[in-house]
């Protein structure tokens, strides 16, 4: 492939991100209020819920920034934007999998647990639709998503910790 051919399809990849990024870029404040509310997580964990949402909401406004001005960045910064895309992805993919690590450490396997699982599937999914323009972005992100509540299975009681660290993985490789 040519120079000028990699650079058109990077500046194309990068617009299909952009394009796809920025409707969700405020999905994980989102569900991480509603998982919060829903659970009653706030009242154990105040700061780690407030740190939670306010890592989302930065990342959701740098990301919303990056996707609505990506034809005034890109063009002249394409590696700082690439960059800053792919922070926040992870950053998105952590909080997410940190705050599914806190919900098992603190309720167990209950219906709590039951909640983030669902919306965690529904996380990697969405992620699969708007970031299957580039491998390099969506692979970390699955393992990320994904990853870190099988580390979260794991800390729950032995009998439970195998059933849903198997579910876990097993959708983690279906995902990649």
């Amino acid at each position: 492939m040519t120079p000028g051919t990699a650079a058109g399809s990077e500046n194309r990849i990068a617009r299909l991100l952009a394009r796809r990024g920025a409707p969700g870029s405020l999905a994980y404040l989102a569900f991480t209020g509603l998982v919060v509310a829903l659970t009653g997580l706030w009242k154990p964990e105040p700061v780690l819920v407030g740190v939670a949402l306010a890592v989302n909401l930065l990342a959701g406004l740098v990301r919303r920034r990056l996707c609505s001005g990506f034809d005034s960045i890109y063009p002249d910064h394409p590696r700082l934007w690439a960059s800053l895309f792919m922070v926040t992805t992870m950053v998105f993919a952590v909080a997410w999998g940190g705050l599914v690590i806190q919900i098992a450490m603190t309720y167990g396997m209950g219906w709590e647990m039951m909640v983030a699982m669902l919306i965690t599937t529904g996380l990697a999914s969405g992620g699969i639709s708007a970031l299957s323009a580039d491998a390099r972005t969506v692979i970390p992100y699955l393992v990320a998503i994904l990853g870190l509540p099988v580390i979260a299975a794991a800390t729950l009681p032995i009998g439970q910790s195998i059933q849903l660290t198997i579910l876990f993985l097993s959708y983690l490789f279906y995902c990649l």
